[in-house]
């Protein structure tokens, strides 16, 4: 499955597991994802793990999806499989964003 997103920010986090006691280093990323049949725009985060060390810059991207299991958590989802920078539509000014996030919106937990 692909989907357009926007990522607002990055940010590395790598360190130590507790468990497994293994060195780890992701990007988690906020992102703006549109809803395909609502147009409802929603925030969220988007954790990478591969290649961690090229923290993605802002900007429009098209991800690709897989059915996974998560790791930690056990449940079933969408794994990120792929991550394409891409250009705006061509109604859509590069300069202009695709959603207005208020700024006390802005790097909080979500």
């Amino acid at each position: 499955m692909k989907q357009v997103l926007q990522i607002l920010s990055a940010k590395n986090k790598s360190g130590v597991g507790s468990k497994s006691q293994k060195a780890y280093s992701m990007n988690i990323c906020q992102c703006v994802v549109t809803d395909a049949e609502t147009g409802e725009l929603q925030v969220g985060e988007l954790a990478i793990f591969e290649e961690a060390e090229k923290l993605p810059l802002p900007g429009l991207y098209e991800a690709e999806f897989k059915i996974g299991v998560d790791f930690q958590t056990k449940k079933i989802g969408g794994v990120l499989v792929g991550l394409t920078p891409c250009s705006p539509k061509p109604n859509i000014t590069s300069d202009k964003p695709v959603a207005n996030v208020p700024s006390s919106a802005k790097g909080a937990a979500l």
